[in-house]
């Protein structure tokens, strides 16, 4: 497909850049290395896509650019596929630019498309223009047709490739540019790579997406990816043949990359994988994913309220029901539902009665990102809630045994201890620790973990 043989990509700041491939050690115990994080692996079973866009960039030298929208769960893969792309235009004569939406900077006017404008370190438009974009609403719509115009000449020179990732965070601004300069540019050797989350809540991005797909956007849905692309995933990463036990553990992640390698990343950093002959099988203790891989990123794209329900949830079991959530968390019950539906916007969260999470290997690797006393002290706490509103002590212990953790025999019991410090103040740093985890209006919980510190528990 014109790609260098050897060459692999990964993400440097705003764009692509490629990288020489090659094995990167091996396996703890067996005189090898694991493989870091900051590698990119081969890009598995998406052959299909990767053959289309080809064709697209391959097109581009005759004019013939557009629009492809790359939509997708979260973890499908979509930001990689992306990347696979930059690497194959970079082999043709093609100019690759790159930005991406954050959601923590949505309120930057045109974000992700002057990141994009400027990635290769080469600004495609005069710095005049990029400040007075960000500066004046009122001069928009001349200044959007001097940037189309500065775009047109770029790309006559040579043919573009502009990659717009996450648009599900990208900034008002990007939105309102990408629908005009697409349409203005449609053409022109400009090919536009935008990924979006499947089911993006935004009134404003589902808008975009409509609009782009009614103007003749190409839309490719990644779908979870099968099982022998996973195979070929975990034998990747750990060099030798994935036993039976390691793939009935991968197949739980539903074919989502970014959670099969996060959850391989995780069995061998734990020391959880053995290896007989070729074969690489499980040693039956494990955490399901490296913790603070694949669960942080996927919480990373949370409002706080979100990440805070979430995070209490993990630690209750498997159903989330909207009254105990805010009772513990110190938020109202609309509050707690409109951070479910964000959950559930982002495909961590089954909209079923109750709320479920989709995934229990998400939910045990969000789960391990709280230190375990506080996890403990959270359980203690939803058992007190549920004892003090009269719930039947076989329900209490049912609950409680449901969210015990290996170890954690009083849970598995339904067992708890009398609390001697009920009404103990909790210090400052406690409270602040509690608040950053959502919970900031019931001191319950945190008298229980404070409790659980002195003991030195």
């Amino acid at each position: 497909m014109g790609v260098e043989k050897g060459m692999r990509t990964r993400a440097v700041g705003a764009r692509c850049a490629r990288v020489p491939s090659g094995r990167v050690g091996g396996l703890p115990g067996r005189g090898r290395e694991l493989r870091p994080h900051g590698g990119e692996l081969e890009l598995r079973g998406r052959d299909t896509e990767v053959a289309d866009l080809a064709g697209r960039i391959s097109r581009l030298a005759e004019a013939r650019g557009g629009v492809v929208l790359i939509e997708g769960e979260p973890g499908a893969g979509k930001s990689r596929l992306a990347r696979e792309v930059c690497a194959i235009a970079e082999a043709f004569p093609v100019r690759v630019l790159s930005g991406a939406g954050e959601h923590d900077r949505q309120s930057v006017p045109f974000g992700a498309l002057l990141q994009a404008l400027v990635s290769d370190g080469r600004p495609l438009v005069e710095a005049g223009v990029l400040r007075t974009l960000s500066e004046s609403a009122e001069q928009r719509f001349w200044l959007f047709r001097a940037l189309q115009d500065q775009l047109s000449r770029a790309a006559q020179a040579r043919p573009l490739l502009i990659v717009i990732d996450d648009l599900q965070w990208c900034d008002a601004g990007t939105l309102l540019a990408l629908r005009a300069l697409t349409a203005g540019l449609s053409s022109q050797p400009v090919l536009w790579l935008v990924t979006v989350r499947t089911g993006s809540s935004g009134a404003d991005v589902r808008a975009t997406v409509a609009d782009l797909v009614d103007t003749g956007a190409r839309t490719i849905r990644l779908a979870g990816l099968q099982d022998d692309a996973v195979e070929e995933i975990a034998r990747d990463l750990l060099g030798a043949e994935p036993g039976e036990d390691v793939l009935d553990l991968l197949r739980q992640a539903d074919g989502r990359p970014l959670l099969v390698i996060e959850t391989v990343r995780g069995l061998m950093g734990e020391g959880a994988v053995t290896w007989t002959e070729t074969v690489a099988h499980l040693t039956g203790r494990y955490v399901p994913l490296h913790s603070h891989g694949s669960a942080q990123s996927l919480l990373d794209h949370l409002s706080p309220v979100a990440r805070g329900v979430l995070r209490l949830a993990s630690v209750l079991g498997r159903d989330l029901e909207p009254a105990v959530l805010a009772d513990l968390g110190g938020h109202t019950v609309t509050e707690v539902v409109a951070a479910l539906q964000e959950a559930v916007d982002a495909g961590i969260v089954r909209p079923t009665d109750p709320f479920t999470f989709r995934h229990d290997i998400v939910r045990r690797a969000i789960r391990e990102t709280l230190p375990a006393p506080l996890r403990r002290a959270l359980r203690k706490g939803a058992a007190d809630l549920s004892s003090a509103q009269g719930s039947p002590i076989d329900q209490v212990a049912l609950a409680t045994a449901e969210a015990a953790e290996p170890g954690d025999n009083e849970a598995a019991s339904g067992r708890r201890r009398p609390n001697p410090v009920r009404g103990a103040m909790v210090g400052p740093h406690f409270m602040h620790m509690f608040c950053g985890l959502g919970v900031n209006s019931r001191p319950a919980p945190a008298r229980v973990y404070l409790k659980h510190i002195r003991a030195g528990d």
